[in-house]
């Protein structure tokens, strides 16, 4: 059975939720409607998750009651380098119409009575705390999960952890997998409040048996700090700007791990390095939020996620010099006969797409035609200048970690119950400052896809773009098209 269709089993039993765009890596930046005038969507009662990997936020009857602006979801945008025709219509999705599959679940339900038998023969020999009960404690709860009963999957998933902690020990990194199944049930019951209990006790138990210093500790950190983007992204946990903080401490820490034990040529280090970038990133663009929280409330993350190589105070942060510094970082890792190489001007690159984020035009220019004097000097040169220069390109672009949260996977959470789903063709200009001007859009406008035309005119205005680059300098560029996929 297909992972499409296990999901749509769950649309009956809640809540889908979807992680509501935010500003900069949003899909709808810029929106001033007052149906949608907050930054994040809070959870409601009685709501459930199919995946940690695409969560969703929207109501049980998604196709009624709901305006535009409140399910509008548009994916990154795709360029378009020839004249085109822009699409018109709407394509109508109705995934609740299709039903599971009646033959697997009697197999699951045959599957569950025979492990069931198996663990009642298990308790009767060895006892209720026997370590072989835990193997099949964990099959079964894996079927209860398929038939969408999460309360017995947790059920199992915990009796089973609780026996591996009985004979294997607390600190036994054992029960780890179990509890990892717990995240993933709780989640698909739609409970982040377990789910986010149970991903702190991954992370406590692994920091218990390894400290903070030890390399083995790192996927916890990632694991971690992703997850907390996650819930930060779905509007969950009071304050909201722990959760963004918090990643952003997890990002740096693991860094300074991949550094110290490994050294700085590590891939690891580079890609949360520019993890923590795109975390500070949307720490300026949440600012407001961070002011808003008392600073003794940062102090819990300075206490709860040490940083073994680096003490600094978290409830100062800005945004702009903490992701400035992970960039910059990354182009100094790069040794002097390396500064020759295609990936140290990637580097430049991305260092040049946040000061231009930030309106710092100069050291923008200055990084931009520095890359290019790199690339320049490469056999292909002609190929790599096209690939980083030769479209402009919506910004910030240099965490793929960030884009698959706030972007790709709410996209593809929102396509499990949208209403509908099409795509908005546009043209306009780009200065050399990153800014789009003389916005036209090829799509024809009707009575369906007015508010989204709306919507995508305000987002496309709002974002900034990398410049074309020709002889080592941005230039204005002009009628660049792009495709906007949405669905809502």
């Amino acid at each position: 059975m297909s992972r499409f269709i296990q999901k749509l089993r769950r649309l009956p039993l809640g809540l889908l939720f979807l992680a509501w765009p935010l500003l900069g890596y949003s899909e709808n930046a810029g929106n001033t409607d007052n149906t949608q005038n907050t930054q994040y969507a809070r959870m409601t009662e009685g709501s459930t998750v199919s995946s940690e990997a695409d969560m969703v936020l929207v109501p049980m009857d998604s196709r009624t009651n709901l305006s535009v602006y409140e399910t509008l979801v548009f994916d990154l945008p795709i360029p378009m380098q020839e004249e085109f025709q822009g699409y018109t219509g709407l394509e109508e999705i109705d995934v609740f119409s299709l039903q599971p599959e009646d033959g697997l679940v009697e197999e699951q339900l045959l599957a569950i009575q025979h492990l069931e038998s198996n663990i009642s023969e298990i308790e009767q020999t060895g006892g209720p705390w026997d370590l072989n009960l835990s193997e099949n404690l964990v099959a079964m709860a894996e079927l209860y999960e398929q038939q969408g009963a999460y309360d017995e999957a947790i059920d199992a998933y915990a009796r089973a952890m609780h026996i591996s902690r009985v004979n294997l020990g607390l600190d036994s990194l054992d029960h780890i997998p179990m509890a990892e199944h717990l995240v993933e049930a709780y989640l698909a019951k739609g409970d982040l409040a377990s789910a986010d209990q149970y991903q702190e006790y991954l992370y406590y138990t692994q920091s218990r048996v390894f400290g903070f210093e030890d390399p083995r500790i790192v996927p916890a950190l990632d694991r971690l700090a992703s997850w907390k983007l996650k819930i930060f992204n779905a509007g969950f946990g009071e304050p909201l700007a722990l959760q963004l903080v918090s990643a952003l401490r997890l990002y740096q820490a693991a860094s300074n791990i991949v550094s110290h034990n490994f050294g700085n040529r590590d891939e690891r280090y580079a890609k949360y390095l520019r993890d923590t970038a795109g975390t500070a990133f949307l720490v300026s663009r949440y600012k407001g939020l961070i002011d808003e929280t008392p600073i003794t409330e940062f102090r819990t993350i300075q206490e709860r996620y040490p940083d073994g190589y680096r003490d600094y105070n978290v409830a100062f942060i800005e945004g702009y010099e903490e992701g400035l510094e992970a960039l910059q970082l990354i182009a100094d890792s790069f040794a002097e006969e390396q500064h020759d190489s295609k990936e140290y001007a990637k580097a430049l690159v991305h260092l040049a797409d946040w000061y231009l984020l930030f309106d710092r035009q100069r050291s923008a220019e200055s990084s931009y035609a520095e890359a290019y004097q790199v690339l320049s000097g490469q056999e292909n040169s002609a190929e790599l200048i096209g690939e980083l220069f030769g479209t402009v390109r919506p910004l910030p672009a240099f965490s793929d970690e960030i884009e698959t949260i706030f972007i790709k996977s709410t996209m593809e959470g929102r396509e499990q119950v949208a209403r509908a789903s099409g795509f908005v063709d546009v043209r306009f200009d780009v200065t050399q400052y990153g800014t789009a001007t003389n916005l036209e859009v090829l799509t024809e406008e009707n009575e369906i896809n007015e508010r989204v035309i709306s919507n995508l005119r305000r987002k496309v205005r709002a974002t900034t773009f990398r410049p074309i680059v020709k002889d080592g300098e941005p230039v204005r560029s002009e009628g660049n098209q792009f495709r906007y996929r949405f669905v809502y």
